[in-house]
């Protein structure tokens, strides 16, 4: 009877370390995924800056060429 319960405690015990194992690949497959996500995330946002800057440029030229246009209406 003592054996048969120490075996159940082994079996359980190794499903545990199993369980364990795998959960710890897990947490660092989903870390590495966080990671590269925020890799991503924040070259977009530097790409996305630079879109804005470029338009806010561009604004400000059209509206120059805007002015001179008018000025020549005049």
């Amino acid at each position: 009877m003592a054996l048969d319960s120490l075996k159940v405690l082994e079996t359980k015990v190794e499903r545990v370390l199993t369980l364990q194992s795998a959960l710890g690949e897990e947490r660092d497959r989903l870390k590495q995924e966080l990671d590269e996500a925020r890799s991503r995330l924040e070259s977009m946002t530097d790409q996305l800056a630079e879109i804005e800057r470029e338009r806010a440029e561009i604004r400000t030229r059209v509206d120059s060429l805007l002015g001179r246009l008018e000025e020549l209406n005049v």
